[in-house]
C-alpha cells in the first residue's frame, strides 16, 4: 500500500456495527488523559524564485489534542450553547410580557455542531444531548466525556 493509499484509508469513517468495534474504539478514548501537549516539528521546504532554486528549515511546536480532549471541548462548547439559549429565552418571555412580539430562539438540541461529524467519522457513533450514542446489534450504548463514563442504555 503506498502513501497516498494509507492517507484514503486513514480518512475514511469509522463503522461501528457489533460491540467488538466499540470495544476497540472505547479502549482508545479510555486510555487517553483528558489535557493537551505539545508536538515539536520540522521539516525542509523548497522555493523557487526567478530560475533560482532555494531550501529552506523550518521548525515549530504545535498543540497535541488527543480525541477524548477534543469531545470534552465540542461538548463544553454545546454545554455553553445551550445556557446562552436558556438566558436567550428567558430575555424573549420577559419581552413579550412588556410588548406584543412573535420572537423564537432556535432548538440546539436540534442543532448541528463540528463535534457531530467528528463523532459520526471518528466514532462511528451520534451525538445524543451531551453523551455520544452507539446503537449496535447487542445493544444501544453511551459514553459522557464529562464523566468519563461508559455505559449500556437500557430500553
Amino acid at each position: 500500500m503506498n502513501k497516498e493509499d494509507k492517507i484514503r484509508e486513514s480518512s475514511k469513517p469509522v463503522v461501528c456495527k457489533t460491540f467488538a468495534d466499540l470495544r476497540s474504539i472505547m479502549s482508545v478514548i479510555m486510555s487517553q488523559p483528558l489535557g493537551r501537549g505539545k508536538v515539536k516539528f520540522t521539516g525542509k521546504m523548497k522555493a523557487q524564485h526567478e530560475n533560482k532554486v532555494e531550501e529552506f528549515s523550518f521548525q515549530g511546536i504545535d498543540e497535541d489534542i488527543n480525541l477524548r480532549t477534543m469531545l470534552v471541548d465540542g461538548f463544553e462548547e454545546i454545554k455553553k450553547t445551550k445556557e446562552a439559549q436558556k438566558i436567550v429565552t428567558e430575555q424573549i418571555e420577559l419581552a413579550k410580557q412588556e410588548i406584543d412580539v412573535t420572537l423564537s430562539v432556535c432548538d440546539v438540541d436540534k442543532a448541528r455542531f463540528n463535534i457531530d461529524q467528528m463523532i459520526e467519522n471518528r466514532l462511528g457513533g451520534k451525538r445524543c444531548g451531551l453523551r455520544v450514542r452507539w446503537v449496535l446489534q447487542e445493544g444501544t450504548y453511551e459514553y459522557d466525556p464529562f464523566e468519563h463514563k461508559f455505559f449500556e442504555v437500557k430500553p
